[in-house]
């Protein structure tokens, strides 16, 4: 498998009541999610922002102060989220917490070093979406890029998270941006996970998704390296 080098270059909680599920979904919906069609530019350079704004976030909610700080820009903190980031950045941030044990048994044992970040970020990515792009694996690529940065923080790679945030903008242009427009822009994603489909397309699907395709890199960097 070849790899490809790289450039360095809080909300609701889900719970078991339907009717509280409801009403969570019907305020992201209702929320101000711009108006006429999807742009192509538009969206890329909200979702750049936002990927940055969520890994920033989860950096300073595993304590990593001094890190996040230093990735931190003025239109992070000035400018609200709008009802699908702020619902993205709700089922990202949940599904990260709820696993962040798995995920860093994971991470550590891929023995990560600033020689092979690049091409372990590649492999995982690149298995991530073999098949196309989903909303699932949107949110398995957030958790994804938010638990390595965090990894990076804490084992020592500080300097390598800005890395991992433009890795992460990088491939929102290069893969995420056009297939959220051909959906017909971020009202698809609240409409995906309105209350109907919550259940059948759930957190604990998509959290076992996210492993399996972490241990399936894990797999295929031990045979490569």
């Amino acid at each position: 498998m070849a790899l490809v080098e790289r450039n360095p270059p809080t909300g609701f909680r889900e719970d078991s009541n339907s009717d509280d599920n409801d009403s969570v979904f019907k305020k992201e919906r209702n929320a101000d999610l711009g108006r006429g069609s999807p742009n192509d530019a538009v969206i890329n350079a909200k979702f750049r922002h936002f990927a940055r704004r969520y890994i920033v976030n989860q950096l300073r909610k595993k304590g990593f102060e001094d890190v996040a700080s230093k990735h931190d820009t003025a239109s992070d903190t000035a400018e609200p989220e709008n009802g699908s980031q702020h619902l993205l950045h709700h089922l990202a941030g949940n599904l990260a917490e709820e696993r962040e044990r798995q995920f860093e048994d994971i991470l550590s044992r891929l023995g990560l070093t600033d020689d092979n970040l690049s091409e372990t970020y590649s492999v995982i990515v690149q298995e991530m979406f073999i098949d196309g792009v989903n909303w699932g694996r949107i949110l398995a690529f957030l958790v994804f890029s938010g638990a390595l940065a965090v990894h990076c923080a804490r084992e020592g790679m500080e300097n390598r998270v800005g890395d991992v945030i433009s890795w992460t903008q990088n491939d929102v242009e290069r893969t995420v941006s056009r297939w959220v427009v051909e959906q017909g822009g971020w009202r698809a994603f609240v409409d995906h996970f309105d209350a109907g489909t919550w259940t059948i397309d759930s957190p604990q699907c998509i959290l076992a998704g996210i492993l399996l395709i972490l241990a399936g890199g894990f797999y295929l960097l031990k045979k490569l390296f």
